[in-house]
C-alpha cells in the first residue's frame, strides 16, 4: 500500500486516471489531503503501485491533486490487477 499525505489550502482539484478498480473520495474537515493508493495482483502490482504518479501541483487560486495509474489490466501472467484508491480531502 502507499499513502501520501498533502496540506491543500485553497480550493482543491482532484485529476483521478485509473483504468479500473475501486475508487472512493471522501470530504473531511481540515486542510490535509490523504491518499491511499492499494494494487493487488501478482508480482506485477508492486511495480506498478511503484510507478503510479501521485502528486500535488499549485494552480490558481488553489492545488490540484494528481493520481495516475498506468492501464495494465490484466497481468503479464493473466491474474487480474485489483486497483483500490481512497482519497480524503477537504
Amino acid at each position: 500500500m502507499r499513502h501520501e499525505s498533502f496540506e491543500t489550502l485553497g480550493e482543491l482539484t482532484l485529476e483521478v486516471r485509473v483504468p479500473a478498480g475501486r475508487i472512493e473520495i471522501e470530504a473531511v474537515e481540515g486542510t490535509t489531503t490523504e491518499v491511499e493508493l492499494d494494487v493487488r495482483g501478482g508480482e506485477e502490482a508492486a511495480e506498478l503501485l511503484e510507478e503510479a504518479r501521485i502528486e500535488l501541483r499549485e494552480s490558481r487560486g488553489g492545488h490540484e491533486v494528481v493520481v495516475e495509474v498506468e492501464d495494465r489490466r490484466w497481468s503479464r501472467f493473466w491474474r487480474r490487477l485489483d486497483v483500490r484508491l481512497r482519497i480524503q480531502a477537504p
